[in-house]
């Protein structure tokens, strides 16, 4: 009994009838019913950056573009960057390096998952600025301490995130949009020292784009 019990389940399952699109319909795009591309699979290999990203402002120049890596399933992000600021009303040109970690632990999808949502992330880092009179090492012909480093810098951010999953076959697994709200040193600063100087004072804006592969 058990082995005809079997042949008959073997034989229905060959004869089962496949699902198919409706004429005229297409099927629909290979989306993974779990975040797994957010799971660091590395399918570029290992040393290849997980994403790149384009934004403005933010301390970090007029224009920036940075790559950068995610581990714990995206909830840590280390990226590096460089930025220009071009020469405005007489001010020279600065060149912008940054280095910066982001702790994302927040996330919820929406629209069937196709559509990610970072209510809120942190981060922190440090950047380096290159041009005419920025200084890490003091000059010599100021006394020891006199002046602090005028181009090297900490900051601390936070934002929040929009993200647009892909299907598996393309390249790019998902595009975003973000804002970030970036602070210094020299304003983390003031806002201690100087009662007048609000916190919105301290931050400037970022708005950019992320590629995700």
């Amino acid at each position: 009994m058990r082995y005809s019990l079997r042949i008959l389940l073997l034989v229905a399952s060959f004869s089962a009838p496949t699902l198919a699109a409706p004429p005229g319909e297409s099927s629909p795009p290979n989306i993974e019913p779990q975040p797994s591309r957010y799971e660091d699979r590395d399918r570029l290999g290992w040393a290849a950056p997980d994403y790149v990203r384009l934004q403005t402002g933010g301390f970090l120049g007029m224009f920036t573009i940075g790559v950068g890596y995610s581990a714990l399933r995206d909830v840590l992000n280390i990226g590096v960057s460089y930025g220009f600021v071009p020469p405005y009303h007489g001010a020279p040109a600065v060149h912008v390096g940054t280095a910066t970690v982001q702790i994302r632990p927040l996330r919820f999808p929406i629209d069937q998952e196709r559509i990610w949502i970072y209510p809120l992330y942190v981060g922190g880092g440090l950047f380096v600025a290159h041009g005419k009179n920025l200084f890490v090492q003091q000059p010599n012909v100021y006394p020891p301490g006199y002046y602090e480093p005028t181009a090297l810098h900490y900051l601390l951010l936070f934002g929040a995130e929009a993200a647009l999953r892909q299907p598996s076959e393309r390249f790019f697994t998902r595009h975003s949009a973000f804002i970030e709200f970036v602070t210094v040193d020299q304003y983390i600063d003031a806002l201690q020292q100087n009662r007048e100087f609000r916190l919105y004072d301290a931050f400037s804006t970022t708005l950019g784009y992320r590629a995700s592969f």
